[in-house]
This record gives C-alpha cells, sequence and structure tokens, in this order.
C-alpha cells in the first residue's frame, strides 16, 4: 500500500511586532519584539507623536513593512 507523504509549508507573509507598555506619571517604557529581536526604550508620558514614532522606527529596524 502506498502511502502519500504530506508536507505543509508556512508561506504567510505576516509579519508581527509585539508590544508592551509600563506606564508612570512622567515617562512611559516601551518594549518591542518580534520574537527573535528585542528593543526597550523611554518616552515621555502621553507623548503619543513619539510613541508612533517609535513603532515606526522599531519597524524600520525589524525590517518590516511600514503598514
Amino acid at each position: 500500500m502506498n502511502q502519500a507523504l504530506h508536507t505543509t509549508h508556512d508561506t504567510t507573509t505576516d509579519q508581527k511586532i509585539y508590544m508592551a507598555l509600563e506606564l508612570s506619571l512622567n515617562k512611559w517604557k516601551v518594549a518591542f519584539g518580534n520574537g527573535t529581536r528585542k528593543r526597550v526604550i523611554t518616552i515621555q508620558s502621553g507623548d503619543i507623536a513619539q510613541l508612533c514614532n517609535a513603532i515606526s522606527k522599531t519597524k524600520q529596524q525589524f525590517g518590516m513593512d511600514e503598514k
């Protein structure tokens, strides 16, 4: 009896970035990771523009698309 060998290959191109925040009154500590690399920064509390810039920079450093 012949048995077919079935293998699967993940061909998805989904890229994920994980982010964790440690919030305080004056500073926010932001940690990024993609499963193999990590980056930790500190920004001013409530500075959403700086947070968005940090996300963009992390995507660049991790070689991810700017979506």
